[in-house]
């Protein structure tokens, strides 16, 4: 894994534990790619990680055990609350999309309690 600039990159080599009742790619798996991969891109720009409140990921086409995949995150822009976020997964040998995920967090001031929320709520 590498992360600067505002965007993170990984490999990942699907395992046997990466896999769903069909045998490819979980969604699940996926989704938490793109999550962190988002996350740490996050980061590197702005030394903390936000607060997940929408994530959507597009499932393009599916990925077999033993396949391996690049995955990139970046920043599409910092606000003063909010962050927006681009994920692709992709083949590393043919490029082809795997998933594209878009993730908006909120970035805003957080509150002197490190475990409360109301910086979010109010």
């Amino acid at each position: 894994m590498s992360a600067g600039a505002g965007q993170c990159v990984c490999e990942l080599k699907v395992a046997h534990e990466h896999k769903n009742r069909g045998g490819l790619l979980h969604g699940g798996m996926t989704s938490t790619l793109v999550d962190a991969v988002s996350t740490m891109a996050l980061f590197s720009k702005i030394e903390r990680p936000g607060v997940s409140i929408e994530m959507n990921v597009s499932f393009i086409r599916p990925a077999n055990i033993g396949d391996e995949l690049f995955i990139e995150g970046k920043i599409l822009k910092v606000g003063k609350n909010l962050a927006f976020l681009t994920v692709e997964v992709k083949s590393k040998v043919t490029g082809e999309i795997i998933a594209l995920g878009k993730h908006t967090k909120f970035v805003g001031e957080q509150s002197n309690n490190p475990g409360s929320t109301s910086s979010i709520l109010t």
